[in-house]
C-alpha cells in the first residue's frame, strides 16, 4: 500500500503537532505550582553561590536550558516580604563561592540590613568562604562554620593613585 502525497504531509503534521503536545506539557509538568504553606517559626534560607543576575527573564524553556532563576531583584524581595512576614522568625544566609560583583554583594547586604530592623535575627553558615562571602556573612548576627570548610578571606587593601598634572 502506498501513501498519497497528501497522506505522508498530514502525518508529517500529526507528528510536529504530538512532539510540540510533549514538549509542552514537560515544561507544564516542571513549572512550580503553589508555594508550599509555612509553619509558624520559619526562616527563610539564602543559598546564594555563583553567578547571580541583576534580572532574570521568567522564561521557563531557558530556566529548564540551566539559565539562573535567582536574581538580585528576587532576593531584595524575597528578604522584603520575610521581614513582614509574621511566620518568618529569622534569615539563614549560606554563602557558597558567590560570584557576583561587589555591587550586588552591597545589595543583598542593604537588604539585609533592612530585614534586621525588625527585630528578627540573621545567621550566616559558611561552608567555603572567599571575600565576597565573609563579607556577606558579616551583616548576620551569628556567624557559624563548619570545621573541616575552607576560608580563602585575604583582607582588603587599598591606596588611592595620584597622578601629578
Amino acid at each position: 500500500m502506498k501513501l498519497k502525497e497528501w497522506q505522508k504531509i498530514s502525518l508529517i503534521v500529526v507528528g510536529i503537532f504530538l512532539i510540540v503536545f510533549v514538549f509542552v506539557a514537560i515544561i507544564a509538568s516542571s513549572m512550580p505550582g503553589e508555594a508550599p504553606p509555612l509553619s509558624r517559626d520559619s526562616f527563610l534560607v539564602l543559598n546564594i553561590s555563583g553567578e547571580i543576575p541583576e534580572r532574570t527573564t521568567g522564561d521557563p524553556v531557558a530556566e529548564i536550558l540551566g539559565a539562573p532563576t535567582v536574581s538580585i531583584q528576587t532576593l531584595r524581595q524575597v528578604i522584603l516580604k520575610a521581614k513582614i512576614d509574621e511566620k518568618i522568625k529569622g534569615i539563614i544566609v549560606r554563602p557558597n563561592l558567590a560570584g557576583m560583583g561587589w555591587a550586588k554583594t552591597d545589595e543583598i547586604i542593604a537588604a539585609l540590613t533592612d530585614f534586621k530592623t525588625s527585630g528578627k535575627p540573621i545567621y550566616a553558615f559558611l561552608e567555603t568562604a572567599l571575600n565576597r562571602d565573609y563579607y556577606l556573612a558579616c551583616t548576620a548576627d551569628s556567624i557559624f562554620a563548619v570545621g573541616t570548610g575552607i576560608a580563602l578571606i585575604n583582607g582588603f587593601y587599598s591606596t588611592p593613585a595620584f597622578l601629578k598634572g
